[in-house]
């Protein structure tokens, strides 16, 4: 189930000139950040992805605070040839370390990507927690399914964002 909850503006450019949508692209496939603290629910992403043909360059961290270095491109994360800006993210909920509602705040505190597009993706329906991400700056909740054949529609999801997303910062 997909939760539009509101339009993004376009992602900032940098001094350089090179919009983010184009350093996120390697081998000309958009980055698709994951932040998923379950191998199994990441692998079954990974599998629908390709079954649909999305070409994307899939990225994952483990936990919150892994995708914060990823971002900020600290520590091990500092090569951005290594890893690319992403130029969309999904956030599982309920990781350790950091959640996925903290790093909402984070990310929406932070000049440089209060507009990269973040995906809420929780196994959780809670209308409470649909409202919270809402409010924290999510640009969209997608529900987990339950089982692999749901998945589809997870990727549809996907790409009606991805075609949604601005076009005007494309260098």
């Amino acid at each position: 189930m997909l939760h539009v909850i509101k339009e993004k503006p376009p992602c900032d450019r940098n001094p350089g000139g090179v919009s983010r949508r184009m350093r996120a692209m390697k081998n000309g496939a958009p980055t698709l950040l994951v932040a998923e603290d379950d191998e199994n629910d990441f692998l079954v992403l990974g599998r629908a992805l390709r079954k649909a043909r999305f070409e994307t360059d899939l990225r994952r961290v483990h936990n919150g605070a892994e995708i914060i270095e990823y971002l900020s491109g600290e520590n091990a994360f500092a090569d951005r040839e290594a890893y690319p800006f992403p130029e969309l993210i999904l956030l599982d909920l309920k990781m350790p370390r950091v959640d996925g509602f903290d790093v909402l705040i984070w990310l929406r505190s932070q000049k440089e990507l209060k507009n990269l597009p973040a995906i809420i993706f929780s196994a959780s329906d809670n209308p409470g927690e649909m409202q919270q991400a809402r409010e924290l700056g999510a640009t969209a909740y997608l529900v987990k399914p339950s089982a692999y054949d749901g998945y589809p529609k997870v990727v549809q999801a996907l790409r009606d964002l991805w075609r949604a997303a601005p076009n005007e910062d494309r260098i």
